[in-house]
């Protein structure tokens, strides 16, 4: 199972900590937001119909570009590094 990114788990076969970059789920997003604009301009919705027929597509276009990434292209993993800790409550860099 693939956590979210950021989120650490250990590799069953050398019990090494790792994570799914950020970006590999903005890339998904950011493709599927960019997909349902596109689709939405093809059929010539114009301004409101427009947006949010982009808002209404993005839900069904996004779940269907996880699933196709999750089975088909494993996402890169790399190394757990966890944050340095800080002195200054609620501080998260």
């Amino acid at each position: 199972m693939i956590n979210s990114a950021g989120t650490p788990f250990s590799c069953p076969h050398c019990q090494e900590e790792l994570c799914v970059p950020s970006y590999y789920w903005r890339s998904i997003l950011t493709a599927s937001i960019l997909l349902a604009a596109l689709l939405s301009t093809v059929v010539g919705l114009k301004w409101f119909t427009w947006f949010f027929a982009v808002l209404i597509l993005w839900i069904p276009i996004n779940l269907l570009g996880l699933i196709i990434v999750k089975r088909y292209l494993s996402p890169p993993l790399e190394r757990h590094v966890p944050d340095p800790p800080t002195l200054i409550p609620g501080d998260r860099r």
